[in-house]
C-alpha cells in the first residue's frame, strides 16, 4: 500500500512538471514539435501510451488534451486526444470488466463503487455520457467503474464519445492557443486560460441540467 501511493506521488509530480512544462517552457515545446514532426506515426502512438499510464494510475488526462493541441492544432489534435481517450478509457473499461469485477469477494476494496455502479447500471449510456461530461471526474480512469457495472461496452464508448467531446474540444484549442501566445506576454496567457475556464464552465452549466433532463424523464 506504502508502494502504491509513493508511486502515485511521483506520478503526480511528474504530471505537475510535465503539464507545467508544456504550458509554459517554450524550449520543451520546440522540442516536442520537432519530435513529433519527425515521427508522424510514433508520436501519435506515444500520446496515447501517456494517456494510458495516467488513466491506469488515475491521474487527470487533461495534459494529453492540451499536448495534442500544441503538437498538431485543433483538427488533428482533436482527432488524436479523442482517439487516445477511447483507447485509454477501453483499457480502464477492461480491466474493470475482467479483472477488478472477479476480484476476491472476500476483499471489500470496492464495495463504495456499489450505489455508483446501481445508478450506471440504472441509466446505462446517458450515465457514462453525463460522467464524462464532468471536468471533475477522471475521464479516461471512469471506465474501472464502468467496468464493474453491467452496461454494454458499446453503450460506454457512446456515451464517453458525446460527453467528453465538448471538453476535448476545448482542452486541444487551449494547447493550441497557448503555443501562440506564450511569447507574446505572460498577460495573454493569463487572458487566454480565464477565458477557457469560463468557457468550459458556461458550458458545462449549460450542457449539465440538458443532460440530467435526459434521465430524469427515464426515472
Amino acid at each position: 500500500m506504502i508502494i502504491n501511493k509513493f508511486l502515485k506521488l511521483i506520478f503526480i509530480l511528474v504530471w505537475v512538471i510535465v503539464f507545467y512544462n508544456i504550458l509554459f517552457n517554450t524550449l520543451f515545446q520546440d522540442t516536442l514539435l520537432i519530435y513529433s514532426n519527425n515521427n508522424k506515426i510514433f508520436a501519435p502512438l506515444l500520446l496515447i501510451g501517456m494517456q494510458i499510464i495516467l488513466a491506469s494510475f488515475i491521474l487527470p488526462c487533461s495534459v494529453i488534451a492540451v499536448l495534442a493541441g500544441i503538437l498538431w492544432g485543433v483538427e488533428i489534435g482533436i482527432l488524436y486526444s479523442l482517439l487516445a481517450t477511447i483507447c485509454a478509457s477501453s483499457w480502464t473499461f477492461v480491466v474493470g470488466r475482467f479483472f477488478i469485477k472477479d476480484w476476491n469477494p472476500s476483499i471489500n476494496i470496492f464495495s463504495w463503487y456499489a450505489a455508483v455502479v446501481n445508478l450506471i447500471n440504472s441509466h446505462n449510456w446517458k450515465a457514462s455520457m453525463v460522467a464524462h461530461a464532468n471536468p471533475l471526474f477522471p475521464g479516461s480512469s471512469l471506465g474501472y467503474i464502468f467496468g464493474l457495472s453491467r452496461v454494454g461496452y458499446g453503450n460506454f464508448l457512446f456515451g464517453l464519445i458525446i460527453g467528453t467531446l465538448p471538453l476535448q474540444i476545448l482542452a486541444v484549442s487551449f494547447g493550441y492557443f497557448s503555443n501562440r501566445v506564450i511569447n507574446l506576454s505572460v498577460d495573454y496567457v493569463i487572458i487566454a486560460t480565464l477565458f477557457m475556464v469560463i468557457m468550459a464552465i458556461f458550458l458545462y452549466m449549460k450542457m449539465m441540467p440538458r443532460l440530467l433532463g435526459y434521465i430524469e424523464r427515464d426515472l
